[in-house]
């Protein structure tokens, strides 16, 4: 028996002597062998340099559809109140019989909440002093002083400024010859754009940005040219006269000699501007406007006219009291105003 255990134990000796002695060792695998398993510095900086640029891109696209969303929103509700007391002054009879827009705020005021109210002489007190229109042409409102200059054609009444409880601004201009449609009879509860009498331009913003036309400004039976001077009708007066030297000259038949012709240097003035001289009847046009409102486009001189009484005279307008007569062309110190 002892025999037979000496010899299993010195078999298994033999055995453990000879395994081979790097069966006992463990593996060990290198950490480059993971590489390809993880990113690098330089890919995660790549990383974040796409999503930086991504969310560059979007985000500012975001917030201008949210604002947008909010402004829109806003002026829906501002017309729905608009709307309803206009409706209120119609129950009550209280849409007619103004003979100035003047007239019109302050029965206006008793059916809507307005806690600042602006003459025409000073409507930037009410509204944003300058604001763009959808070409980018900035509009100053200084010249929006009547109702032509909003687009009512037959109102030359003066606008008047307002802002309302909630800080919506505006400017109105509402016809006195005007028949008021009931919205409710149109199945238009908030459209306030079915009745032509009201004008109105408003900025749900009040005195914020952007101040731009399509953005926080809306115009309701409103139209604003970019006239760089006022709007009378369907044309834009220049901002102040023209300076002006002749140009060419002319025979003198009666008086038999050659002449500086100063009327085609006042004409060529104009051109160049992309202008140009108006008519006897625009002058008119523009002696009642500036009669009825304090001399506010600054004209108190003779004025030369488009129309030529033949190839020596011409006709002007004298602006101190409106009389039409015909001079020269040749006259010195004529007064230019160019229109578009």
């Amino acid at each position: 028996m002892n025999c037979l255990k000496t010899e299993k134990i010195n078999m298994t000796l033999n055995i453990f002597k000879n395994y081979p002695k790097n069966n006992n060792k463990i593996k060990t695998v290198s950490f480059a062998a993971f590489r390809n398993y993880g990113f690098t510095l330089v890919e995660v900086l790549i990383a974040l340099g796409v999503i930086g640029v991504v969310a560059a891109l979007t985000i500012p696209v975001f917030s201008e559809n949210m604002n947008q969303y909010s402004l829109t929103k806003a002026q829906y509700e501002f017309e729905i109140k608009m709307t309803e007391a206009l409706h209120q002054m119609m129950i009550n009879n209280a849409l007619s019989g103004y003979a100035t827009n003047d007239a019109f705020a302050d029965e206006f005021a008793k059916y809507i909440k307005i806690q600042k109210r602006c003459a025409s002489s000073n409507l930037t007190q009410c509204f944003v002093s300058k604001f763009t229109n959808g070409n980018d042409k900035e509009i100053s409102t200084s010249t929006l002083t009547a109702g032509t200059s909003i687009g009512q054609s037959t109102n030359s009444t003066s606008t008047v400024g307002l802002v309302f409880l909630d800080g919506t601004t505006a400017l109105i201009a509402f016809k006195p010859d005007c028949d008021w449609v009931n919205p409710y009879n149109q199945g238009k509860k908030a459209d306030i754009e079915i009745s032509s009498c009201l004008a109105l331009v408003y900025d749900i913003n009040g005195l914020k940005k952007p101040n731009k036309i399509g953005k926080d400004i809306k115009l309701i039976n409103a139209s604003i040219s970019d006239c760089d001077g006022v709007q009378i009708g369907s044309f834009c007066v220049g901002g102040g006269d023209v300076s002006y030297d002749f140009f060419g000259t002319f025979y003198n038949e009666m008086y038999e000699y050659t002449a500086n012709n100063y009327w085609a240097g006042a004409d060529k003035a104009c051109s160049d501007l992309g202008m140009r001289l108006p008519n006897l009847s625009e002058l008119n046009s523009l002696y009642t406007y500036n009669s009825s409102h304090a001399n506010a486009l600054n004209m108190s001189d003779i004025y030369w006219s488009s129309d030529e009484a033949n190839a020596m005279q011409t006709s002007c307008m004298n602006f101190q009291d409106g009389s039409e007569y015909t001079i020269w062309k040749d006259a010195g110190g004529i007064k230019v105003r160019c229109i578009k």
